[in-house]
């Protein structure tokens, strides 16, 4: 029963762990990295994280993620959709 008990512990304290460094990981990653993260929920139609990745990368002056996050905007998907933003993110791209 110890053993279970130490072994469930073990277990909780790797998943906070992970996530901590998951969270301080996300701003070290470089804006390829963002993007290419971005893209896999994008391409997997999980549009609140692809924007939250392509909003990262955009952030950092990444293209391709200034553009899909613009395309996300003006189609509505994971955002309220604004044409105006989605211009505005995908013409200088």
């Amino acid at each position: 029963m110890i053993f279970k008990h130490l072994l469930g512990t073990f277990f909780l304290l790797s998943i906070c762990s992970s996530h901590v460094n998951a969270a301080q990981n996300d701003a070290e990653m470089s804006s390829a990295q963002q993007f290419a993260r971005g893209a896999e929920y994008y391409l997997a139609d999980n549009y609140d994280q692809a924007r939250h990745w392509f909003q990262l990368a955009a952030e950092q002056g990444n293209a391709k993620g200034q553009y899909l996050l613009g395309d996300l905007y003006a189609h509505g998907q994971g955002v309220r959709q604004d044409y105006a933003k989605g211009n505005r993110l995908v013409i200088p791209s």
